[in-house]
């Protein structure tokens, strides 16, 4: 991301023409994956550019409304805040679309050796794709009717996201979304591991993911060392798990 970037770099524009005709040119935004590197590195105007696609998968240009193809996400970097420079905090609204965050920290040195050595095969000239688009959506509604997820596990994700929203140290709770995209992405994992039925430890599993990024401790807790993720912890320390 650059400062630079305006919302029509990323939604799209209109061409009007001599003739009188008008264009729509599409902006990259009209992809079924879109990667933003260093996203807190564009300006919030242009970030906001994100939340329509983000919740509705559509962008409106001059009051027309576009619809982006399914199926689509956003993967997104961001910069830390604490070590960067030119950088502009992401808004809640903005995390809170987020399905889940992961954390990158340096590899080990073996690792890194290893990487090293093998860093001329690395870039590959061509990425051949596994999957056609309809097997994707096959796939996306294969689990939505195929997984199965018991009252008492849903029970569980609410109960978690509303211990944290009121813990003592949390400012901004997490949304209903969190509690969507926890249920959601169990039911992925659950998939994943070669079940059609989700139990609470695929729950616990994605709590962190899923929450984290969502919530803001006090200033006060901040002093202290407390994090997100101490919180959430906490919480799956002590939310009663339900007995299948």
């Amino acid at each position: 991301g650059n400062p630079d970037l305006l919302p029509t770099d990323i939604t799209g524009f209109h061409i009007y023409t001599m003739g009188g005709d008008v264009r729509f040119v599409k902006g990259p935004i009209f992809a079924n994956v879109v990667m933003v590197d260093e996203l807190n590195r564009i300006t919030p105007r242009a970030q906001s550019a994100l939340l329509e696609a983000m919740q509705e998968g559509q962008v409106t240009v001059d009051g027309i409304t576009y619809k982006i193809p399914k199926p689509f996400m956003i993967i997104a970097t961001q910069v830390p805040p604490d070590v960067g420079t030119g950088v502009y905090p992401l808004t809640e609204t903005l995390t809170d679309r987020f399905s889940a965050v992961a954390f990158s920290h340096y590899n080990k040195p073996e690792e890194e050796f290893e990487m090293v050595g093998k860093s001329d095969i690395l870039i590959a000239e061509r990425v051949e794709p596994v999957l056609k688009l309809e097997e994707v959506m096959k796939v996306i509604e294969a689990i939505r009717q195929g997984v199965y997820v018991s009252d008492r596990v849903i029970k569980y994700i609410v109960d978690l996201t509303n211990y944290i929203r009121r813990h003592k140290h949390i400012v901004y709770g997490p949304s209903h979304r969190a509690s969507i995209h926890l249920f959601r992405m169990a039911r992925v994992y659950a998939a994943y591991e070669g079940r059609d039925y989700v139990i609470p430890d695929d729950v616990k599993k994605l709590a962190k993911p899923a929450i984290v990024h969502r919530i803001r401790v006090s200033p006060e807790a901040e002093a202290e060392g407390i994090t997100p993720s101490d919180i959430v912890e906490e919480a799956l320390k002590r939310v009663k798990v339900p007995k299948e």
